[in-house]
């Protein structure tokens, strides 16, 4: 079984070629973060469980749309509370 380190390199592995280079960087909509969320929590499952099983469609979609809304409720306060941004620039500073 993978550490958590190795969890999140593997995730992060896997979902990184699916992200724009910071110099195409674009707002990303809710039905494509939702997606994103959801192949995590797939991942995040079969890692925890050893197999691949899910939920229930509805299910996992309705907790995906929580969690992406609670996402990006966060970053909106962190904008408009600290003045930070979350994008691409910040997203490739944190991976250095």
């Amino acid at each position: 079984m993978l550490q958590r380190p190795t969890f999140i390199l593997a995730a992060a592995s896997l979902l990184l070629p699916l992200l724009p280079a910071p110099a195409h960087a674009r707002d990303v909509g809710i039905e494509e973060r939702v997606a994103g969320q959801l192949a995590l929590d797939d991942l995040y499952r079969s890692w925890q469980t050893g197999s691949p099983a899910k939920l229930e469609d509805d299910d996992r979609r309705a907790i995906a749309e929580r969690k992406v809304a609670r996402a990006v409720a966060l970053a909106a306060a962190l904008e408009r509370e600290r003045g930070v941004r979350i994008d691409a620039d910040l997203a490739d500073r944190e991976l250095r």
